[in-house]
């Protein structure tokens, strides 16, 4: 039998292994679950795709990779550039 270790946030581990148990499965149960629908449908048994939100954070991301970047770590700086006219 072969053993699969992963690392993932202790949060999501957490969060998940509650449904996982309010479901009567175990997380070994679940993850055999999962790989049998893979093999069995050939893809990840669900849609995976970017939510809006985070198809905008990436535009945004992409399209500010180009400008300037000034550190404001000061009240004084925050203030300066609060005021600065476009």
């Amino acid at each position: 039998m072969a053993k699969l270790q992963i690392s993932m946030d202790d949060a999501l581990k957490t969060a998940a292994e509650k449904v996982i148990a309010e479901l009567g499965l175990t997380p070994e149960a679940a993850i055999t679950v999962l790989y049998k629908q893979i093999v069995e449908h050939g893809k990840i048994p669900f849609p995976i795709e970017q939510t809006e939100k985070s198809k905008l954070a990436g535009n945004v991301q992409r399209l500010s990779e180009d400008l300037p970047v000034r550190r404001l770590d000061t009240d004084e700086k925050i203030k300066k550039w609060m005021m600065e006219e476009e």
